[in-house]
């Protein structure tokens, strides 16, 4: 089974949020308007496009291969587009299901809003790998699983660091992931 999934956005005269501690934080390109008003630099205008590959098996979660780019076509900078690799890979353990997932990224500072994106991957101006594993324990039916993500900065600033983080999740929930 596969899935394309296609759009574009425009984003004009967006107002930042008051409310972040530090503006810079998710680095952005930031003006300020006044002492409680400020905007985003350049508007955000382009598009996205994604593919979802599916290998149904007969039981149990599918193989996966996804991909998904975005480019602010508004910015005329090198640092303008985003994409996120993804392939997850089940196998049966006995009863039990193991899942492995691996997941390359990068997202430019000018991509897109950084308070969109995702923080597990540090919003914007970072690139780097994601690795988890997942476990389906068929009884007493609980899941958990780990991801660890190595996100570094693109450009160096005063407001963002290389980040390694670890994720631990648990439940009885039908995806881990």
């Amino acid at each position: 089974m596969e899935r394309w999934l296609t759009g574009d956005f425009i984003l004009l005269s967006i107002p930042y949020p008051q409310w972040s501690p530090n503006k810079a934080d998710v680095c952005n390109e930031i003006e300020q308007l006044s002492v409680n008003q400020s905007m985003f630099r350049d508007p955000f205008e382009g598009y996205s496009i994604g593919v979802n590959l599916k290998y149904m098996r007969p039981q149990g979660r599918s193989f996966s291969l996804n991909m998904s780019y975005l480019e602010n076509t508004y910015s005329k900078t090198s640092d303008n587009t985003g994409y996120l690799a993804q392939i997850v890979l089940p196998v049966n353990v006995g009863s039990s299901e193991l899942t492995v997932l691996l997941e390359q990224f990068e997202n430019g500072a000018t991509a897109s809003p950084a308070f969109y994106n995702s923080y597990q991957y540090g919003h914007n101006n970072r690139q780097g790998y994601a690795a988890g594993i997942g476990v389906d324990l068929k009884n007493p039916n609980i899941q958990f699983s780990l991801k660890f993500v190595d996100s570094k900065v693109i450009v160096a600033n005063a407001n963002q660091f290389d980040e390694k983080t670890i994720y631990i999740n648990a439940g009885v929930l039908n995806d881990l992931f």
